[in-house]
């Protein structure tokens, strides 16, 4: 299917392995100097209701055709991002209310991270929503689910977007310690 220069964003990065894809609506709004969860409602998922956009959580959008034209990107890429790979493994329906309800114990419904990470990559891991997921696998540190400077729980998707930054206080999630789990 061929794209107009229009329909595309003019900064469209490609998405990092295991990103979310919350993470990379971020990073997407962050680039392209989009403002608001409305602005990304109205550029990538113009055919269904802002409020489904501000409780997006990693699940396969209704309608992802809007979004690989904006971003430049395949339906894989995309699926990648979310949690497709559950509804091919367990044969579920791909319809966010069902694989909502599928998932909801087993994931965290607010932003978890490691700062040290975030430092290197400035990128949000999908592997941190699996509430089992507890530690770090590459820096052996307690993942974090609050902000260390306001101490608020951090949400998954809100304005004003920047990677690295509380979205409640516009704090750097970056410069804080990290318990470490194991010692080397």
């Amino acid at each position: 299917m061929m794209h107009y220069s229009f329909e595309v964003l003019p900064v469209h990065p490609k998405i990092y392995s295991l990103e979310s894809l919350t993470g990379y609506l971020i990073r997407l709004a962050v680039l392209n100097k989009i403002k608001s969860v409305d602005g990304i409602s109205f550029t990538l998922f113009p055919e269904q209701s802002k409020r489904v956009t501000r409780e997006i959580a990693d699940f396969v959008p209704l309608n992802i055709e809007t979004l690989k034209a904006a971003t430049n990107r395949t339906e894989a890429e995309l699926l990648q991002a979310t949690f497709h790979h559950l509804v091919v493994k367990f044969g579920r329906s791909a319809h966010p209310q069902a694989l909502s309800r599928f998932v909801s114990s087993a994931i965290s419904d607010h932003f978890r991270y490691c700062p040290y990470c975030l430092s290197e990559t400035a990128y949000y891991s999908l592997l941190w929503r699996f509430k089992i997921i507890t530690v770090c696998i590459k820096h052996l540190s307690w993942l974090r689910d609050h902000c260390p400077n306001c101490g608020k729980l951090l949400p998954l998707f809100k304005a004003p977007f920047n990677i690295g930054s509380c979205q409640n206080c516009g704090g750097s999630l970056v410069n804080c310690e990290a318990n470490q789990f194991l010692k080397s």
